[in-house]
């Protein structure tokens, strides 16, 4: 029983530690599910910064954000456009994103396919 229980603190540990770093997404109720879904597969998912959440113009179905997150040798790679259609759960990063990101983004295609492009 005690096992279970600190296993529970852990993940939720875990879980706490992605950070949302400006309010964005708090009128959206997926913005919990996003979040999950989008440290999903990171090298480092306790590391993940996730600011600038907000839907697709072109699909209400995509849910866009700036995500920042440690690659294997530690260092922070910047911020970087990372999007998840929240219907099929397809993720969408840059392609060069997916070494950096892990191996478990592999399934990641073209972020301009989003309307998530941002300045």
């Amino acid at each position: 029983m005690l096992r279970v229980g600190l296993l529970l603190v852990l993940m939720t540990a875990s879980a706490a530690a992605q950070e949302i770093v400006d309010k964005s997404g708090s009128d959206l109720p997926e913005t919990g599910e996003f979040v999950a879904r989008a440290t999903k597969g990171l090298l480092d998912p306790g590391s993940a910064q996730i600011r600038s959440i907000a839907r697709s113009a072109q699909n209400p179905d995509i849910i866009c954000s700036l995500m920042n997150a440690k690659n294997a040798m530690g260092g922070y790679t910047g911020f970087h456009i990372a999007a998840i259609d929240m219907k099929t759960h397809q993720r969408f990063v840059y392609a060069e994103l997916v070494k950096q990101y892990g191996e478990q983004w592999t399934d990641t295609v073209i972020v301009s396919k989003t309307g998530c492009e941002r300045e």
